[in-house]
Protein backbone atom coordinates (compact mmCIF):
# COMPACT_ATOMS: atom_id res chain seq x y z
CA UNK A 1 0.00 0.00 0.00
CA UNK A 2 2.75 2.66 0.67
CA UNK A 3 4.26 1.41 -1.82
CA UNK A 4 1.69 2.19 -4.22
CA UNK A 5 1.38 5.89 -2.48
CA UNK A 6 4.74 6.46 -3.13
CA UNK A 7 4.87 5.53 -6.79
CA UNK A 8 1.80 7.97 -7.26
CA UNK A 9 3.20 10.94 -5.35
CA UNK A 10 6.29 10.20 -7.77
CA UNK A 11 3.78 9.90 -11.01
CA UNK A 12 2.27 13.18 -9.47
CA UNK A 13 5.48 15.36 -9.39
CA UNK A 14 6.23 14.28 -12.52
CA UNK A 15 3.19 15.26 -14.05
CA UNK A 16 3.25 18.85 -12.48
CA UNK A 17 7.15 19.21 -13.85
CA UNK A 18 7.89 22.72 -14.99
CA UNK A 19 9.97 22.52 -17.77
CA UNK A 20 12.17 25.29 -18.63
CA UNK A 21 10.52 25.12 -22.77
CA UNK A 22 7.01 26.59 -21.23
CA UNK A 23 8.46 29.62 -19.50
CA UNK A 24 10.10 30.33 -22.50
CA UNK A 25 7.16 30.29 -24.53
CA UNK A 26 4.87 32.04 -21.99
CA UNK A 27 7.94 34.75 -21.86
CA UNK A 28 7.71 35.42 -25.69
CA UNK A 29 11.39 34.32 -26.36
CA UNK A 30 12.33 34.51 -29.46
CA UNK A 31 13.46 30.93 -31.50
CA UNK A 32 16.36 31.39 -33.47
CA UNK A 33 18.64 28.78 -34.93
CA UNK A 34 21.99 28.06 -33.90
CA UNK A 35 24.18 31.27 -35.03
CA UNK A 36 27.32 31.10 -32.84
CA UNK A 37 30.28 29.29 -33.95
CA UNK A 38 32.38 28.88 -30.84
CA UNK A 39 36.23 28.62 -30.31
CA UNK A 40 38.31 25.46 -29.00
CA UNK A 41 41.45 26.81 -28.04
CA UNK A 42 42.45 23.46 -26.83
CA UNK A 43 40.37 22.12 -23.84
CA UNK A 44 40.18 18.73 -22.98
CA UNK A 45 37.84 16.12 -24.65
CA UNK A 46 35.83 15.88 -21.51
CA UNK A 47 35.48 19.62 -20.81
CA UNK A 48 34.51 20.05 -24.96
CA UNK A 49 31.77 17.65 -24.36
CA UNK A 50 30.39 19.06 -20.92
CA UNK A 51 29.88 22.24 -23.51
CA UNK A 52 28.27 20.38 -26.11
CA UNK A 53 25.63 18.71 -23.72
CA UNK A 54 25.23 21.70 -22.25
CA UNK A 55 24.99 24.09 -25.16
CA UNK A 56 25.43 21.91 -28.85
CA UNK A 57 21.94 23.31 -29.83
CA UNK A 58 23.11 26.91 -29.74
CA UNK A 59 26.08 26.34 -31.30
CA UNK A 60 26.62 26.55 -35.30
CA UNK A 61 30.01 24.99 -35.46
CA UNK A 62 33.01 24.64 -33.32
CA UNK A 63 36.52 26.06 -34.22
CA UNK A 64 39.98 24.56 -33.55
CA UNK A 65 41.38 27.93 -32.85
CA UNK A 66 45.15 26.33 -32.11
CA UNK A 67 47.59 24.65 -33.81
CA UNK A 68 47.92 22.57 -30.85
CA UNK A 69 45.39 20.12 -32.12
CA UNK A 70 48.13 18.76 -34.27
CA UNK A 71 50.54 17.68 -31.44
CA UNK A 72 48.00 16.90 -28.94
CA UNK A 73 47.18 13.20 -28.23
CA UNK A 74 45.16 12.13 -31.64
CA UNK A 75 42.62 9.91 -29.96
CA UNK A 76 41.89 13.05 -27.59
CA UNK A 77 41.27 14.84 -30.93
CA UNK A 78 39.03 12.55 -32.58
CA UNK A 79 37.10 12.45 -29.40
CA UNK A 80 36.17 15.75 -29.51
CA UNK A 81 35.36 15.44 -33.51
CA UNK A 82 33.12 12.81 -32.67
CA UNK A 83 31.54 14.48 -29.62
CA UNK A 84 30.81 17.32 -31.90
CA UNK A 85 29.11 14.99 -34.46
CA UNK A 86 26.74 13.57 -31.82
CA UNK A 87 25.61 16.80 -31.22
CA UNK A 88 25.45 17.88 -35.01
CA UNK A 89 27.92 20.42 -34.75
CA UNK A 90 30.36 20.91 -37.77
CA UNK A 91 33.95 21.25 -36.44
CA UNK A 92 36.31 23.49 -38.43
CA UNK A 93 39.78 23.53 -38.66
CA UNK A 94 41.30 27.60 -38.23
CA UNK A 95 44.00 28.10 -40.89
CA UNK A 96 46.80 28.11 -38.79
CA UNK A 97 48.26 24.40 -40.07
CA UNK A 98 46.76 25.39 -43.53
CA UNK A 99 48.96 27.97 -44.09
CA UNK A 100 52.13 25.94 -42.53
CA UNK A 101 50.66 23.12 -45.14
CA UNK A 102 50.67 25.78 -48.13
CA UNK A 103 53.84 27.09 -47.49
CA UNK A 104 55.49 23.72 -46.91
CA UNK A 105 53.59 22.08 -50.38
CA UNK A 106 51.76 19.81 -48.07
CA UNK A 107 47.85 21.19 -48.58
CA UNK A 108 46.65 17.31 -49.96
CA UNK A 109 48.32 15.76 -46.47
CA UNK A 110 46.40 18.54 -44.63
CA UNK A 111 43.11 17.99 -46.34
CA UNK A 112 43.44 14.50 -46.13
CA UNK A 113 43.80 14.29 -42.43
CA UNK A 114 41.33 16.71 -41.68
CA UNK A 115 38.69 14.21 -43.96
CA UNK A 116 39.88 11.17 -41.95
CA UNK A 117 39.54 12.97 -38.53
CA UNK A 118 35.78 14.00 -39.42
CA UNK A 119 36.44 17.61 -39.68
CA UNK A 120 33.52 19.32 -41.57
CA UNK A 121 35.17 22.50 -43.06
CA UNK A 122 38.35 24.14 -43.11
CA UNK A 123 39.09 27.94 -42.71
CA UNK A 124 41.04 29.49 -45.68
CA UNK A 125 42.31 33.31 -46.63
CA UNK A 126 43.21 34.76 -49.95
CA UNK A 127 46.65 35.79 -49.12
CA UNK A 128 47.58 32.24 -48.53
CA UNK A 129 45.60 30.43 -51.20
CA UNK A 130 46.36 32.99 -53.87
CA UNK A 131 50.40 32.12 -53.98
CA UNK A 132 49.80 28.83 -55.43
CA UNK A 133 46.65 28.34 -56.67
CA UNK A 134 43.09 29.92 -57.72
CA UNK A 135 39.90 29.99 -55.05
CA UNK A 136 38.29 27.59 -57.44
CA UNK A 137 41.23 25.53 -57.99
CA UNK A 138 41.31 25.11 -53.98
CA UNK A 139 37.51 24.42 -53.99
CA UNK A 140 37.84 21.33 -56.60
CA UNK A 141 40.90 19.92 -54.27
CA UNK A 142 38.43 20.03 -50.77
CA UNK A 143 35.15 19.49 -51.85
CA UNK A 144 36.84 15.93 -53.79
CA UNK A 145 37.41 15.07 -49.73
CA UNK A 146 34.09 16.19 -49.14
CA UNK A 147 35.45 19.57 -47.26
CA UNK A 148 33.52 22.40 -46.92
CA UNK A 149 35.28 25.73 -46.56
CA UNK A 150 34.91 29.03 -44.89
CA UNK A 151 37.04 32.34 -46.08
CA UNK A 152 38.37 34.36 -44.38
CA UNK A 153 38.24 38.50 -45.16
CA UNK A 154 40.40 40.38 -42.98
CA UNK A 155 40.58 44.38 -43.31
CA UNK A 156 43.89 45.09 -43.70
CA UNK A 157 45.71 48.49 -44.99
CA UNK A 158 47.21 48.57 -48.56
CA UNK A 159 47.94 51.75 -49.42
CA UNK A 160 44.31 52.53 -50.54
CA UNK A 161 41.49 54.49 -49.44
CA UNK A 162 39.15 52.80 -46.73
CA UNK A 163 36.50 53.04 -49.16
CA UNK A 164 38.30 51.31 -51.94
CA UNK A 165 40.17 48.69 -49.47
CA UNK A 166 36.14 47.83 -48.41
CA UNK A 167 35.40 47.78 -52.19
CA UNK A 168 38.19 45.24 -53.05
CA UNK A 169 37.63 43.13 -50.24
CA UNK A 170 34.25 42.64 -50.78
CA UNK A 171 35.19 41.32 -54.77
CA UNK A 172 37.55 39.14 -52.99
CA UNK A 173 34.67 37.91 -51.21
CA UNK A 174 32.63 37.21 -54.05
CA UNK A 175 34.84 35.11 -55.94
CA UNK A 176 35.19 33.05 -52.81
CA UNK A 177 31.73 32.71 -52.79
CA UNK A 178 31.35 32.03 -56.30
CA UNK A 179 34.47 29.27 -56.29
CA UNK A 180 32.01 27.12 -53.42
CA UNK A 181 32.78 28.45 -50.26
CA UNK A 182 29.73 28.00 -47.37
CA UNK A 183 30.55 31.23 -45.45
CA UNK A 184 32.56 34.20 -45.45
CA UNK A 185 34.07 35.01 -41.78
CA UNK A 186 35.05 38.67 -41.68
CA UNK A 187 37.69 39.24 -39.33
CA UNK A 188 39.03 43.02 -38.14
CA UNK A 189 35.82 44.35 -37.52
CA UNK A 190 37.26 46.45 -34.73
CA UNK A 191 37.93 50.29 -35.89
CA UNK A 192 40.44 51.30 -33.25
CA UNK A 193 40.69 55.03 -31.79
CA UNK A 194 42.05 57.98 -33.41
CA UNK A 195 44.84 59.39 -31.34
CA UNK A 196 43.45 62.68 -30.80
CA UNK A 197 40.59 60.80 -28.61
CA UNK A 198 40.31 59.99 -24.97
CA UNK A 199 38.94 56.81 -25.65
CA UNK A 200 41.16 53.69 -25.36
CA UNK A 201 38.24 51.51 -26.51
CA UNK A 202 37.98 50.17 -29.76
CA UNK A 203 34.50 50.62 -31.56
CA UNK A 204 32.74 48.54 -34.17
CA UNK A 205 33.81 49.22 -38.26
CA UNK A 206 30.58 49.91 -39.54
CA UNK A 207 31.00 50.75 -43.06
CA UNK A 208 33.04 48.10 -42.94
CA UNK A 209 30.48 45.12 -41.60
CA UNK A 210 27.80 46.86 -42.93
CA UNK A 211 29.51 46.31 -46.61
CA UNK A 212 29.08 42.77 -46.17
CA UNK A 213 26.02 42.22 -44.73
CA UNK A 214 24.44 44.28 -47.25
CA UNK A 215 25.78 42.89 -50.28
CA UNK A 216 25.73 38.88 -49.61
CA UNK A 217 23.13 38.92 -46.54
CA UNK A 218 23.16 37.98 -43.08
CA UNK A 219 23.19 34.14 -43.74
CA UNK A 220 26.08 34.33 -45.73
CA UNK A 221 28.81 36.20 -43.30
CA UNK A 222 29.81 35.05 -39.97
CA UNK A 223 31.11 37.98 -37.68
CA UNK A 224 34.13 37.08 -35.87
CA UNK A 225 33.53 39.38 -32.44
CA UNK A 226 36.83 40.05 -29.80
CA UNK A 227 34.85 40.02 -26.88
CA UNK A 228 30.75 39.94 -25.35
CA UNK A 229 30.95 43.63 -25.84
CA UNK A 230 31.71 43.34 -29.67
CA UNK A 231 29.35 40.72 -29.91
CA UNK A 232 26.39 42.79 -28.28
CA UNK A 233 27.02 45.44 -30.08
CA UNK A 234 26.64 43.51 -33.64
CA UNK A 235 23.31 42.40 -31.98
CA UNK A 236 22.01 45.82 -31.19
CA UNK A 237 23.04 46.72 -34.89
CA UNK A 238 22.27 43.88 -37.08
CA UNK A 239 19.71 41.96 -34.44
CA UNK A 240 19.04 38.28 -33.54
CA UNK A 241 19.94 36.79 -37.25
CA UNK A 242 23.40 38.02 -37.29
CA UNK A 243 25.80 34.89 -37.17
CA UNK A 244 28.73 35.70 -34.83
CA UNK A 245 31.69 34.37 -34.48
CA UNK A 246 35.43 33.83 -32.17
CA UNK A 247 32.75 32.99 -29.07
CA UNK A 248 34.35 31.31 -26.27
CA UNK A 249 32.34 28.49 -24.95
CA UNK A 250 32.39 30.22 -21.12
CA UNK A 251 30.70 33.27 -22.74
CA UNK A 252 28.00 31.52 -25.28
CA UNK A 253 25.05 31.12 -22.96
CA UNK A 254 25.09 34.78 -22.20
CA UNK A 255 25.66 35.70 -25.60
CA UNK A 256 22.84 33.92 -26.22
CA UNK A 257 20.99 35.09 -23.63
CA UNK A 258 21.10 38.71 -25.10
CA UNK A 259 20.16 37.34 -28.32
CA UNK A 260 17.22 36.17 -27.56
CA UNK A 261 16.23 39.55 -25.32
CA UNK A 262 16.92 37.62 -21.86
CA UNK A 263 18.89 40.70 -21.02
CA UNK A 264 17.61 44.07 -19.70
CA UNK A 265 20.20 45.83 -21.79
CA UNK A 266 18.47 44.06 -24.73
CA UNK A 267 15.56 44.91 -23.99
CA UNK A 268 16.14 48.74 -23.91
CA UNK A 269 18.30 48.23 -27.34
CA UNK A 270 16.01 46.26 -29.51
CA UNK A 271 14.27 49.35 -30.73
CA UNK A 272 17.53 50.81 -32.11
CA UNK A 273 18.22 47.76 -34.04
CA UNK A 274 19.13 47.66 -37.80
CA UNK A 275 17.82 44.74 -40.06
CA UNK A 276 19.30 43.63 -43.01
CA UNK A 277 16.52 42.55 -45.32
CA UNK A 278 16.92 40.74 -48.12
CA UNK A 279 15.62 43.25 -50.35
CA UNK A 280 18.91 45.55 -48.87
CA UNK A 281 21.07 42.88 -50.05
CA UNK A 282 19.32 42.17 -53.67
CA UNK A 283 19.73 45.84 -54.22
CA UNK A 284 23.10 46.02 -52.59
CA UNK A 285 23.97 43.59 -55.23
CA UNK A 286 22.82 45.54 -58.04
CA UNK A 287 24.65 48.29 -56.66
CA UNK A 288 27.65 46.58 -56.62
CA UNK A 289 27.28 44.70 -60.05
CA UNK A 290 26.94 48.42 -61.75
CA UNK A 291 30.21 49.16 -59.76
CA UNK A 292 32.19 46.17 -61.11
CA UNK A 293 30.84 47.27 -64.80
CA UNK A 294 31.97 51.06 -64.42
CA UNK A 295 35.59 49.72 -62.94
CA UNK A 296 36.06 47.47 -66.21
CA UNK A 297 34.90 50.19 -69.07
CA UNK A 298 37.50 52.81 -66.84
CA UNK A 299 40.23 50.07 -67.54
Amino acid sequence: MREETTKEIKEHLLKRRFHSAELMRTLGVLQVPPLTAVLDTGFDPLTVESHLTQSGHLMSMMKMASAGWLIADENALRQKVSAAQRYNVPVVMGNDIFVLSQAKGRVDDFLELCADIGVSRIEVDYFTVRSSMKPRDFAVTALRRDLQFIAEIALHDHGLSHRKTIDALVERAQHWLDAGAVQLLVTSIEKQPSFNTFSSRATLNYKYVDAFAKTFGLHSVVFDTPSQGMSRTLLDYFGPDVNLGGVRFGDLLNIEAYRRGLHTRALHNRSKRRLVTAEDAEKAKNIESKRTLERKEDQ
